[in-house]
């Protein structure tokens, strides 16, 4: 069954490339950065969907979970119901993944990608289903995160599925 259209964006949450190369201090990679921004960007914009881009100068909050929370609070405040997140770091990641993401949203199924480290390379949010205070409480950058976001969306009564 088919629901009605959920207003959705897609948050990149991404990092400059002069951020990421702080960082990750990779020999040579500040053209690596800027392609994966770009490419990301990109594969984003090919599904229709507004795009909202919230690099590091955008990025408000003292750690990690804070910064991506508040991102996610500031799409919903923007009036979208749902959101599919991204990062910048996932050069795998397909247009294909996220019209799926989408087309599931409107079946009120959450789509979670699972990452190699545990974590996530794309989450989707309903803003019913979103805590600010709980959210930022999920063991970022952790191998427990995927476990963690999965229990998360259950306890909000949905159903969730990998991508």
């Amino acid at each position: 069954m088919h629901n009605k259209n959920i207003h959705t964006a897609i948050l990149l949450f991404a990092n400059s490339p002069e951020e990421e190369l702080k960082q990750k201090n990779i020999s040579g990679s500040m053209n690596l950065y800027e392609y994966f921004n770009e490419e990301t960007l990109l594969k984003a914009k090919q599904t229709g969907l507004d795009v909202v881009l919230i690099s590091d100068a955008k990025q408000v909050g003292k750690n990690f979970g804070e910064r991506f929370s508040n991102a996610i609070a500031s799409v919903f405040k923007q009036g979208y119901e749902a959101v599919i997140t991204i990062g910048n770091d996932t050069p795998d990641l397909k247009t294909q993944h996220l019209l799926c993401s989408k087309e599931n949203l409107q079946n009120q199924i959450q789509t979670m990608g699972p990452s190699m480290d545990g974590g996530s390379y794309l989450i989707t949010l309903s803003k019913s289903t979103f805590n600010t205070e709980e959210f930022q409480k999920l063991p970022r950058q952790s191998n427990h995160l995927f476990t963690a976001l999965e229990q998360y969306l259950t306890s909000k009564k949905h159903t969730t599925k990998h991508i």
